[in-house]
């Protein structure tokens, strides 16, 4: 996830997996520091479970609505499974491959950077 502090501009790249030390150090780059006391309810409200049964995340109203107009099926939630890795179960070789092309062919410099 890349986090933009444009007061400052400045960029924060972090990987979600102990959540604490990620909401600490997001909160410290955005000069918002979280008291010890809301760090567990806000560990809490951005735990996957939590996020994944959350509508306005999932965009349940959106997704509602185009079951609605178009009646097509909805087979999928925008949090998944909240496991590393499984767009190899998701996605086909065909489309991996375009994907790579396309990052290939839009790289902006120094944005991946951090990441890969």
């Amino acid at each position: 996830m890349l986090i933009r502090n444009t007061s400052v501009l400045t960029n924060l790249h972090i990987h979600f997996q102990d959540l604490r030390p990620v909401c600490k150090k997001v909160g410290e780059f955005l000069g918002k520091p979280v008291a010890d006391e809301d760090m567990e309810k806000l560990v809490d409200h951005l735990d996957f479970k939590s996020m994944k049964n959350n509508p306005y995340v999932n965009y349940d109203e959106i997704t509602d609505v185009l079951i609605q107009t178009r009646g097509t099926e909805r087979k999928t939630h925008f949090m998944r499974k909240g496991k590393v890795g499984s767009w190899k179960e998701e996605l086909s070789s065909e489309s991996v491959r375009k994907m790579d092309e396309w990052i290939a062919a839009n790289k902006i410099p120094g944005l991946w950077d951090a990441i890969l």
